[in-house]
């Protein structure tokens, strides 16, 4: 069958307005900043973009205000060649705007998320052939009503439905219960299983979500420690690929979460799909912000070689 595109997500899109810092972060302080960055960000919304830039053919599905927030995710799609098509805009209204801090030399990174005026996307939002026009259907929970309708249409369907599962609302076991591949954070699987370590999470969600879907996939990333995979076939540790230079770990995961998406729309080995996804999210962290530093599919490949 042919798709339209190889991948098509339903979730998170964001402005993020991004800069570096060097000392202790005071109230009432005025702290100075360096290499200030606008780009966009979000789940599903950066996810897409790493798949357009590694080769693959993507499609964004949500709402978005007419104000210059707005006008600028989608500008930043178009540039990146992702699908907007299927973007409804919404006179007033503004987007999911984001500020943060980053100090690379600790390691550190404060995000401020600002939801004012952004408009919700609701399952009537959706029309089941845009989403269907994907190889694969990419979901995260931040707008979990509609990531489900559209989950339960990859399901009916037969298509793989990657979950991005980060957000811990209890909406989100519904959607992670539709998916077929679900790659969560530490954060929100020790939520789900309790306080162990990324490999017994790992194991421990497989556990719960294959109870009724014996064919699930279950990821848990935990940055410089990698990431845990279990499924059917068993369970295996990818490990992380060490940045060649670390500027800044914001959109890692949504990085690491696009190029998964696009290993399954080449129906690459869950494996070698799982390295791919880690030399990807790696090449990212070389610059600020999460969009700057994605590497084309070339140069991942040659990292992935480099290796061995």
């Amino acid at each position: 069958m042919k798709y339209a595109f190889d991948v098509v997500g339903v979730g998170c899109a964001t402005v993020d307005m991004l800069a570096i810092y060097d000392g202790p972060i005071k109230e009432d302080d005025k702290v100075l900043v360096r290499q200030t960055t606008r780009q966009g960000g979000g789940l599903v919304g950066t996810g897409l973009v790493a798949v357009a830039r590694l080769g693959g053919t993507a499609r964004f599905i949500g709402r978005l205000g007419n104000d210059d927030h707005g006008r600028f995710i989608v500008d930043d799609f178009k540039r990146e060649g992702v699908d907007t098509s299927c973007i409804q805009i919404v006179p007033g209204a503004s987007a999911i705007r984001t500020m943060g801090l980053i100090n690379p030399a600790k390691g550190h990174r404060t995000l401020f998320v600002c939801l004012d005026d952004a408009p919700e996307v609701k399952p009537s939002d959706l029309k089941r052939d845009d989403v269907l026009a994907g190889k694969v259907v990419f979901v995260d929970g931040f707008l979990v009503k509609a990531a489900i309708q559209a989950a339960e249409w990859g399901r009916e369907a037969g298509r793989h439905v990657l979950m991005d599962a980060e957000m811990t609302e209890p909406e989100n076991d519904r959607l992670a219960d539709l998916s077929t591949h679900v790659v969560s954070s530490l954060h929100f699987a020790q939520d789900r299983v309790g306080d162990h370590d990324a490999k017994d999470c790992a194991r421990l969600l497989f556990d719960r979500l294959s109870k009724n879907d014996p064919d699930k996939v279950v990821g848990v990333t935990s940055g410089a420690q990698g990431s845990y995979f279990v499924s059917r076939e068993g369970a295996f540790h990818q490990p992380a690929f060490k940045p060649p230079v670390m500027v800044d770990t914001t959109g890692c995961g949504d990085v690491f979460h696009g190029a998964f998406a696009l290993g399954l729309a080449r129906e690459m080995p869950l494996r070698t799909i799982a390295e791919f996804a880690a030399a990807v999210a790696s090449l990212k962290c070389r610059m600020l912000g999460g969009r700057a530093g994605i590497p084309s599919f070339a140069e991942a490949q040659a990292l992935i070689q480099r290796r061995g």
